[in-house]
């Protein structure tokens, strides 16, 4: 798990949020709090549905993945 900032985060991202790991949809700007971010994630069963309002500067663990040694880039 790798420290990111809420705003660097893409779909498909695997984060720990609260203790629970999700898979993040998207992040979008708030536009009724300034720097605020809008967090929309899944849970690991998909029925849970994570929606956050959290300042741009809040920090989440970013599941990271290592990259296959049996792919080559030609």
């Amino acid at each position: 798990m790798l420290p990111v900032h809420i705003q660097d985060l893409f779909g498909g991202d695997v984060i720990n949020f609260k203790g629970k790991p999700y898979t993040v949809i998207g992040v979008s700007r708030s536009f009724r709090v300034s720097h605020y971010c809008c967090l929309k994630a899944r849970g690991v069963n998909d029925r849970e549905l994570l929606e956050e309002l959290l300042p741009f500067d809040f920090i989440v663990m970013k599941k990271t993945v290592e990259p296959s040694s049996r792919i080559k880039a030609s």
